[in-house]
């Protein structure tokens, strides 16, 4: 009866969980949909790390300038899973806010997921600054092989959008 009774109560503890899930879900849709900034700044907070991710995701895509200091707070979280810091920080970097690379660069040195890492490294190379460059060849020998090649890539990249090369103004 005891084993019953704890599998109902999961049972119900589950559906409860996925009811808030769907609801913020609904939520995060019609915001993305009817691109109310507003409410996905506020869904970065999100306890679900795929809301705060898609959240993120989202304000990047469209451009939204003022979402810079939320992401990056979010990106340097403590408390934020790995996979929506990381979406952060390709938001920032979509939105060209090239004061974030430190930042990035510091959390680059913290991120223990190699996804994390990878989102940092393809932000910086959105960026390309000088700081980002340097932190992407610092990347190549990063011990994950996506990482490093993402890196790569971003060198490739920033160099091929340099002043006077392959075309770029």
């Amino acid at each position: 009866m005891r084993g019953l009774a704890s599998t109902t109560l999961g049972a119900i503890l589950a559906a409860c969980l996925a009811s808030a899930c769907a609801t913020d879900g609904a939520i995060l849709e019609e915001a993305r949909n009817g691109r109310d900034a507003e409410t996905l700044l506020k869904l970065l907070e999100n306890e679900a790390p795929w809301i705060a991710h898609d959240a993120a995701r989202a304000l990047g895509d469209m451009g939204h300038a003022p979402a810079a200091e939320p992401l990056l707070r979010l990106v340097v979280s403590d408390t934020a899973d790995p996979y929506a810091r990381g979406m952060a920080a390709v938001a920032l970097g979509k939105l060209g806010v090239a004061a974030a690379a430190p930042v990035m660069e510091r959390q680059l040195e913290r991120a223990g997921h190699a996804e994390e890492r990878y989102c940092l490294v393809h932000a910086l190379s959105m960026l390309c600054t000088s700081d980002a460059v340097a932190i992407l060849e610092d990347r190549i020998s990063d011990n994950d092989v996506l990482v490093s090649r993402a890196a790569r890539k971003g060198l490739l990249e920033c160099a091929a959008r340099a002043p006077g090369v392959g075309g770029a103004k």
